[in-house]
């Protein structure tokens, strides 16, 4: 610029610019666009842009458009561009460090608990990348990264489940990517019977969306029993303002909730077509059983079990060990589902409200309703609360029991697939919507 703020003809990006616009050479249109942007980048690029969304913007305005080009034109990509300058005795060092800074520059995160998580999580990726940056090699996470569309993914694999193991490695996670924006506790948890919010009954496979967390396991202990501490400055804040905004979009408006809905429905159906989703399906509506909640699992004969009771509630080991088919769990005390008796497959459906987090696991149904009763809660989950006030953070999990005595492992694999299809959708939505200027 000249002094007085005007061009200055003198420049080097002046005559550079001038050049392209009169320029009429034969090229293809996709790396044409891209060389344009190069050009006149100031034309899309702010002022005020931060370093996380001028990455995003170089991606869409410069390097998308050049591996559009490659796809469309030469039914090739860049990692087909890179095998062969590996065959002609070409180093790969630049795109290396090409993805190296991409990465650092990571968009969002992705926090895993469980195996079965992060399998489905990187089952739904478009792309899984096979470098990290400097920083985050020598830290003590386990991470992968990659794409979903053009955004780019960090994956967090927890080293064990709890508060503490992702309190540690969310911090350590913005230490070796400062720019995440937007953090996601993907995977499955326990769900509550019913949504008092919506007045619709929670199935397993359903997907549950936190708006707020409560944790339900910090306050004292006094003779009498637990009491927990619910003064405002010791519990969770609310999700940022924008983050609820978007939240509440979702939930209350027809439009994009049926337009998350629809997509992940998609993802889903994609996933359990491909050779991971065969350890993910969908284990019948016949296998989703929500008994009452006064009705345990436990050992029914007096004969072969001493320790079993149904009035104090205590239940011996063989028990916590065997499944509700081997012990004999009886139908006849299952809660009806409307829901459940419709013919077809059940889509999964996906419900909005606040989260419970602890440490422990919630196996009993009568704490389950108790804390549904105060806290208005509809899922329980054990993570969330590591992450919470380090980033803006979204739970995004799917149901794999109802909380209680009877919880085993059989739908966690489906839990887990509905909970990552549903992330890219809820993901694919907030990228749309910051690039619209949301």
């Amino acid at each position: 610029m000249a002094p007085d703020g005007s061009e200055d003809p003198n420049t080097d990006l002046f005559t550079a610019q001038r050049l392209w616009e009169q320029s009429e050479w034969d090229m293809h249109t996709q790396y044409r666009n891209a060389v344009g942007a190069c050009v006149n980048w100031d034309s899309w690029v702010p002022d005020d842009a931060g370093a996380a969304r001028l990455c995003r913007w170089l991606y869409e305005k410069v390097v998308s458009p050049i591996e559009d080009q490659l796809a469309d034109e030469f039914n090739t990509n860049i990692e087909d561009v890179d095998n062969l300058l590996l065959s002609l005795g070409k180093s790969k060092d630049q795109r290396s460090i090409l993805l190296a800074q991409q990465n650092r520059l990571s968009n969002h995160a992705v926090i895993c608990a469980l195996g079965v998580e992060s399998n489905a999580v990187m089952a739904v990726m478009d792309e899984v990348y096979e470098t990290l940056p400097e920083a985050a090699r020598e830290d003590a996470n386990a991470y992968t990264t990659g794409r979903i569309g053009k955004t780019s993914i960090v994956v967090v694999h927890l080293p064990g489940m709890g508060k503490l193991n992702a309190a540690s490695s969310a911090m350590r996670l913005k230490s070796s990517f400062p720019n995440v924006g937007l953090c996601l506790v993907v995977g499955v948890c326990g769900g509550a019977p019913y949504n008092s919010r919506t007045k619709k009954d929670i199935v397993l496979g359903d997907i549950i969306i936190s708006t707020g967390l409560k944790q339900v396991d910090f306050g004292r202990y006094y003779q009498s029993g637990f009491v927990p501490k619910d003064d405002p400055e010791d519990n969770f804040g609310r999700p940022v303002e924008r983050l609820r905004s978007f939240l509440r979009m979702l939930s209350e408006t027809d439009h994009y909730y049926t337009r998350v809905a629809d997509a992940t429905n998609s993802t889903l159906n994609a996933l359990l077509q491909s050779k991971t989703g065969q350890s993910l399906e969908y284990p019948g509506a016949h296998r989703d059983h929500l008994y009452e909640s006064t009705y345990q699992h436990q050992c029914r004969s007096e004969q072969t079990c001493r320790t079993c009771d149904p009035t104090s509630g205590a239940v011996c080991q063989h028990a916590l060990d065997t499944s509700c088919d081997q012990l004999g769990c009886e139908p006849g005390h299952t809660v009806a589902r409307p829901r459940l008796r419709e013919s077809g497959p059940t889509h999964p459906v996906v419900h909005f409200g606040r989260v419970a987090c602890s440490d422990g696991v919630m196996k009993s149904a009568r704490d389950r309703d108790r804390l549904v009763e105060k806290y208005d809660v509809i899922g329980f989950e054990m993570e969330a609360a590591g992450a919470w006030d380090t980033f803006p953070t979204v739970i995004v999990k799917g149901v794999c029991d109802y909380a209680d005595s009877h919880k085993n492992k059989l739908w966690q694999g489906y839990g887990a697939a509905v909970a990552a299809s549903c992330m890219k959708a809820l993901l694919a939505q907030w990228v749309l919507l910051n690039d619209l200027g949301f």
